[in-house]
């Protein structure tokens, strides 16, 4: 069992970082002194540090620190939740169609491969223009758009543990299809899979930032990173550090879940202990 104090330094301190920054977003309505949406009319584009703005405010008196941190917020928790509906259906996919084999694994991948070759983007973009948005919509379409990859992934391992003794052996014994995936293959892509949890969560920010920097995710008077990067565009000129914030946040949000991603692959090493597993149980069998 390794401990967090065996994970490389430049990704615990990638782990601080985050942890912060998420504690720091859910608790900003005590740390900020003023509201992320009432104005103060007596600063209006003041610069930072101004009248007890850390980061100034914008053209109508809104404090930039309180706004950045609620949506850092509403960044994080979207793409959290995003990222996990892409683990479920990548995960479960990927499986399926490693386990099965055959001609189920081979249309399968054409299904994957005809998602891979749409703009998916664009599709995601016209069902959050045509239909009302929500939440449950945007979760959906952003979980739609980054779990193809991790598919791919979860499917080539799949079909790696389709061959292992143990699963061959289940097999052998009367296990069902239902049986061997959920006793054998699932548990044994689990660590596999929560380190691409690691690299398609900045993925999912990403996706929702750009469709809040085109006004297609939460409405104000609440607004994500991407929202106020957009705000920050227009009041470039007279206020710059309505953009400067909310982009240095995001930036180094995204930096560090990426570092820490190759953090925890080296440290998991997910590929080795499954290779050791698979000798220990070869030696044992001989």
């Amino acid at each position: 069992m390794r401990s967090l104090a065996s994970l490389p330094p430049l990704a615990r301190t990638c782990l601080l970082v985050l942890a912060a920054l998420a504690a720091a977003c859910w608790l900003a309505p005590a740390l900020a002194r003023y509201g992320p949406i009432l104005p103060d009319w007596d600063a209006l584009s003041v610069r930072p540090g101004t009248a007890g703005h850390w980061f100034g405010t914008d053209a109508i008196g809104r404090d930039v620190f309180a706004r950045t941190l609620a949506g850092g917020r509403l960044s994080l928790g979207i793409g959290l939740l995003a990222s996990v509906v892409a683990l479920v259906i990548g995960l479960g996919y990927g499986a399926i169609a490693g386990l099965a084999g055959g001609r189920v694994e081979r249309a399968m991948l054409r299904v994957l491969d005809v998602f891979s070759a749409l703009p998916f983007l664009l599709v995601v973009i016209l069902l959050l223009t045509l239909f009302e948005r929500s939440l449950l919509l945007l979760l959906a379409a952003i979980g739609g758009y980054v779990w193809i990859d991790l598919a791919r992934v979860m499917r080539a391992e799949a079909a790696r543990l389709r061959e292992a003794p143990f699963v061959l052996a289940a097999q052998a014994a009367g296990a069902s299809f239902g049986q061997r995936l959920r006793w054998h293959v699932l548990p044994n892509l689990l660590p596999l899979a929560f380190v691409y949890l690691g690299l398609i969560l900045p993925q999912a920010i990403l996706v929702e930032s750009f469709l809040g920097f085109l006004g297609l995710s939460i409405d104000e008077p609440s607004s994500s990173w991407g929202g106020l990067l957009a705000e920050g565009v227009q009041e470039l000129d007279s206020a710059p550090w309505t953009l400067l914030f909310p982009a240095g946040f995001l930036v180094a949000t995204l930096a560090a879940f990426q570092f820490l991603g190759d953090g925890l692959r080296d440290w998991l090493d997910v590929r080795g202990d499954a290779r050791d597993g698979g000798a220990k149980v070869e030696a044992a069998a001989a």
